[in-house]
């Protein structure tokens, strides 16, 4: 085997379809094909067989959920894998156990001992050509086979139903709020979208399920009836009680059938964080015995350690300097209502760089009453040829439009315009936010 350099390792990797920055792409069980997925993994020894999963799906909260599953069960001594999508900075942030990323030499390692077998499955006609995120799915069921992670988290990448991930068999199944998005390819209503992410949901399995709109929610219902599988939905299960939310993080108390967790300290911004907190804790709740009971101290603890950055993130104060990620309208919204709740500014500055294949009209619509002035600008990738299309819905809003060729020269406009008492938002995209911390130096 000739062992690969990290950098003819990512190269090797960028030589593959890579879905998360193409505008449009089929979406069938043909272009996303798990038997291809399971091909590759029953050549490398079934990694996927061999590890513990908390499979999560949702169209917002997917991530933070994440973040916070991993952050309790490390806080509770477990080595626990973290699968996510996408990197902000830097590709290895996408595969990690208990905080620390995979190294290059050994993200260049596997990838070493993937290749052969993928580029015999390339070279076939039988299964189609594998992807950027296939690949990388199978990397991170491997890397945490061989480490051994007690528990690993799995964040869907798209949907459910035709995702790399969707080849395990989990301890627990997750579905974090449903909203409208990717509506070009899961459909463009909550029920198709709900049956596309309803897919995880295996036979006879556990189901956790954040607070949904009752059409997601009898779509998931069904699916747990027709899978036999245990539904957990967390608005029955748990009653949250919020006693601060400010410009640090949230106090919180959650209460369900099994604990009482008094005055949780969340150092995540918004309401919404403590909704994906409650969803994190109903799925602790129902891990099987082998893993062990989870102290209402351990829990203190987890989330008190936490940190997940570009989601309402403040770097700088005076004007307030803020990246959040948010890139539809359910978190756009969720965004804006955060910023109102828990800062005190005159005016705000919104740095927007949306992809092409959003809601851009609905994402503007929720920032007009909120923003004084929009700097639009795009991300590298080539989804963010919106710029005029943005320019377009801003034209007769009555607000200070100023179009830039990148993001650099965007945050130096907005820094230039903005007071001291004043506030600019950097959102739109977790690409775009990526670029931000890099560029500012943020790690």
């Amino acid at each position: 085997m000739n062992s690969l350099t990290y950098k003819e390792a990512v190269a090797y990797l960028d030589g593959f379809t890579n879905y998360e920055r193409a505008l449009r792409y089929p979406y069938n069980g043909s272009s996303m094909n798990l038997r291809r997925v399971e091909e590759l993994c029953g050549r490398l020894g079934h990694p996927q067989r061999k590890i513990k999963a908390i499979h999560i799906a949702g169209t917002k909260g997917k991530g933070s959920t994440a973040a916070i599953l991993a952050a309790i069960l490390k806080a509770a001594g477990h080595k626990t894998g973290l699968f996510i999508s996408p990197h902000l900075v830097e590709l290895r942030e996408r595969i990690q156990i208990s905080d620390l990323l995979i190294t290059e030499d050994e993200l260049a390692e596997h990838i070493s001992s993937i290749k052969p077998h993928a580029d015999r499955i390339q070279a076939s006609t039988e299964f189609g050509e594998l992807t950027y995120f296939e690949l990388l799915t199978v990397l991170a069921f491997c890397y945490f086979a061989e480490k051994e992670a007690e528990v690993s988290i799995l964040e869907v990448g798209l949907g459910g139903r035709f995702d790399a991930t969707n080849v395990i068999e989990p301890l627990i199944s997750v579905i974090t709020p449903i909203s409208f998005d990717h509506t070009d390819i899961l459909g463009n209503t909550l029920e198709s979208i709900a049956e596309e992410k309803a897919q995880i949901i295996k036979e006879g399995g556990k189901v956790v399920v954040a607070s949904q709109p009752a059409e997601a929610m009898a779509v998931i219902r069904r699916r747990c009836k027709k899978m036999q599988a245990k539904l957990y939905p967390s608005k029955e299960t748990v009653s949250i009680t919020i006693h601060q939310i400010s410009n640090i993080g949230c106090l919180f108390s959650l209460h369900s059938p099994a604990k009482h967790y008094d005055h949780l300290w969340l150092p995540l911004l918004g309401r919404h964080q403590v909704e994906n907190a409650a969803t994190a804790i109903a799925a602790i709740e129902q891990l099987p015995p082998e893993i062990g009971d989870i102290s209402f101290q351990t829990v203190r603890q987890g989330l008190s350690e936490l940190s997940w950055p570009g989601r309402v993130q403040i770097v700088e104060r005076q004007p307030y300097l803020i990246l959040d990620g948010a890139h539809n309208v359910a978190s756009i919204r969720a965004l804006r209502d955060t910023l109102q709740e828990v800062l005190s500014f005159r005016r705000a500055i919104v740095v927007l760089g949306i992809a092409a294949d959003k809601d851009i009209a609905g994402i503007i619509q929720e920032l007009l009453p909120f923003a004084e002035e929009f700097i639009i600008t795009r991300a590298k990738t080539g989804r963010f040829e919106t710029r005029d299309r943005i320019e377009m819905e801003l034209r007769d809003s009555g607000k200070k439009v100023v179009v830039t060729d990148d993001l650099p020269t965007a945050i130096s406009r907005a820094r230039a315009d903005a007071l001291p008492e004043e506030c600019i938002v950097v959102t739109g995209s977790l690409y775009l936010v990526g670029e931000a911390m890099e560029y500012l130096g943020i790690k």
